[in-house]
């Protein structure tokens, strides 16, 4: 064998060993977020990103970063979707979140036995399309400082619009029926009821 094969055989070796090695780095440093210390998710079973048109950004506990297609997203996240962009964000197989510009959310989803998912509105609005009747064990909301949109099987949006003064809420129901309760702060109210459409 010739020294020129025998090098192209050690260096092909060693670039394999190298690729394993990141393999199982990015396999143990990120296959454990999103789950308990007994191996269980604590969130919905997938968020990821499935479309982008414009720009977004990701922050976590740890960077920001820009947002792609493909992106698997984890409670605790927090995305901004920036000025003339939209995002669509897929929860397991048949959730949908639709991101409108100048659009801030908060990412909350935990269960073990139930899953239970909240989509926080900072800012902008959001566009939420469940496909299939949520199981007994799973829980959707869309929430926001004064509001909480609970939902079992529809097409249901919010939008929060912040002032100078004041924070304006609109609530829209597209399709199916939305549980909706309200908080007045001014006069210290709940206002409790379901939504049809």
């Amino acid at each position: 064998m010739s020294k020129k094969k025998l090098w192209i055989i050690i260096g092909s070796s060693i670039a394999a060993l190298v690729i394993v090695a990141v393999a199982l780095i990015l396999v143990f440093t990120l296959g454990s977020k999103g789950k308990t210390e007994d191996g269980f998710l604590d969130s919905a079973r997938s968020i990821k990103v499935v479309e982008i048109e414009g720009s977004a950004t990701l922050e976590d506990e740890d960077e920001s970063i820009p947002c792609f297609k493909g992106m698997n997203l984890y409670s605790g996240d927090k995305v901004t979707v920036n000025q003339k962009s939209v995002l669509v964000v897929r929860f397991d197989e048949d959730k949908y979140v639709y991101l409108g510009e100048n659009t801030k959310i908060n990412i909350k989803s935990e269960g073990k036995d139930r899953y239970k998912t909240n989509i926080f509105v900072e800012e902008g609005i959001v566009l939420a399309e469940v496909q299939n009747k949520l199981h007994e064990d799973e829980e959707f909301f869309l929430s926001s400082n004064n509001s909480v949109m609970a939902v079992r099987g529809t097409v249901f949006g919010l939008n929060v619009i912040r002032g100078e003064n004041e924070i304006i809420e609109t609530y829209s129901v597209y399709k199916g029926v939305t549980e909706l309760v309200v908080f007045d702060k001014k006069d210290g109210k709940i206002i409790k009821g379901a939504v049809k459409k």
